[in-house]
């Protein structure tokens, strides 16, 4: 049995019982107190699960919504020091829309390239998807090298309920890119989002390689902020919110065979 540490949305820190472990220190004992003193080192130490990881963008350099990302960074290493040798894991993010393009229809093509490339790298996956909007913008030289927006998938907006007909999904919408955020409480959004949870654990909860799964569910980066402000009341916040909550674990497992 191995287990799969899910986080939901933005919570920093992963329980854990491995303490940091200094590579050089050394130790004063009084009674029953242990105070030790770390040695100052340039190599990283190893704390499973918690602190610095590497993060890499399984995103495509462009796509037909003229959105444009750096591409994964794994696609532009040249030497093996930019791997980052002495980090364990990687955490890959990528976004609904990415991986279900179409109602029912799944992509994981570059997100399986990256998590094979890392793999081959020694490191632990730690998966960051994110089911709201997740943007980034960078200039270089004065030139827009990044403006990605991503997220929940554009085809919500003509879902259809179990009779065929029109959802009709409230959102809000921020920022001039455009960037919808759903109401979390339609039944037909939970639907869908329990449809493609459900297909990402199907495919990897029983992968060795992931370590850790950090589904992000509301507003801005999945963070817990800035989302859909149309509830009506906190009581339907809460509840919406908290129907999200439930259907991650739900849907993917804690831990699997």
């Amino acid at each position: 049995m191995r287990s799969i540490v899910t986080a939901i949305a933005a919570v920093a820190t992963v329980a854990s019982a491995v303490a940091l472990t200094p590579v050089a220190a050394t130790a004063a004992v009084s009674g029953t107190v242990q105070t030790v003193f770390p040695t100052a080192t340039e190599v990283a130490p190893r704390n499973p699960d918690q602190g610095w990881t590497l993060v890499d963008y399984a995103l495509p350099a462009s796509d037909d919504d003229n959105r444009v990302s750096l591409g994964p960074y794994w696609q532009r290493i040249t030497t093996h020091e930019q791997t980052l040798p002495s980090v364990p894991n990687v955490a890959i993010v990528s976004t609904w829309d990415e991986l279900e393009p179409s109602d029912g229809v799944y992509d994981w093509d570059l997100l399986d390239q990256t998590m094979d490339y890392w793999s081959e790298q020694g490191k632990k996956i730690h998966f960051r998807i994110s089911t709201e909007p997740y943007t980034y913008s960078l200039e270089q030289g004065g030139e827009l090298v990044w403006d990605y927006h991503g997220g929940a998938p554009d085809w919500l907006r003509e879902a259809k309920d179990a009779n065929g007909d029109p959802a009709n999904i409230a959102y809000t919408v921020r920022s001039v890119d455009a960037d919808y955020y759903y109401d979390l409480g339609n039944p037909v959004y939970q639907q869908k989002l329990t449809a493609f949870v459900t297909a990402l654990a199907d495919r990897y909860k029983d992968d060795p390689r992931v370590a850790l799964v950090d589904l992000r569910g509301y507003g801005t980066w999945g963070e817990w902020h800035s989302g859909y402000d149309g509830f009506g009341s906190i009581a339907a916040r809460e509840d919406a919110l908290a129907s999200v909550i439930d259907i991650i674990p739900i849907s993917f497992p804690l831990a699997s065979g």
